[in-house]
């Protein structure tokens, strides 16, 4: 269960494809994009977002208030074809994550906004690792979007109560 609700995944090998929920919520703004996939995100170019002082500017326009009250999470992308380089300043973290589901399928579908309406699919980079989104477009609504990656250890610990 996520913070949206329930979601259906598909487990392939090593490979987890989850489906997400359709977005109708997006919002060209003068300097981005603002999109509701599940969680708010502002999506930003940038020719490098992985040069990009995320913690300095991804909180300052995290904390900006037109994105009151609860703020916002901020990914910077570069754009080559169906490629998206994606670097993510995450509310609540209140600093840089490696990679962010809710994140890439709010970048992917930032890039689509002003295409044609069909099925699109976008490989996307991040420093913690690449994922892919698919989804179909039909006008400003979102649909059969689904988030496949690698499942990997990352993290073991242990403690005491």
């Amino acid at each position: 269960m996520a913070s949206d609700g329930t979601h259906e995944a598909k487990i392939s090998g090593n490979i987890v494809n989850l489906k997400m929920k359709d977005i109708s919520e997006i919002n060209k703004l003068e300097d981005g994009y603002f999109v509701n996939s599940g969680s708010p995100h502002f999506v930003c170019l940038n020719e490098n977002p992985f040069e990009v002082d995320i913690n300095t500017i991804g909180k300052d326009i995290r904390s900006q208030h037109r994105f009151s009250p609860n703020g916002v999470n901020v990914n910077f992308i570069s754009v080559n074809k169906n490629i998206i380089n994606i670097a993510t300043f995450e509310r609540g973290v209140e600093a840089e994550t490696l990679s962010c589901g809710t994140g890439s399928v709010a970048s992917a579908v930032a890039v689509a906004y002003e295409k044609p309406n069909g099925i699109y699919e976008f490989n996307i980079k991040a420093k913690g690792g690449n994922l892919v989104v698919k989804f179909e477009k039909n006008d400003f609504l979102y649909q059969n979007v689904w988030l496949s990656g690698p499942a990997e250890k990352v993290f073991e610990g242990k403690f005491e109560i």
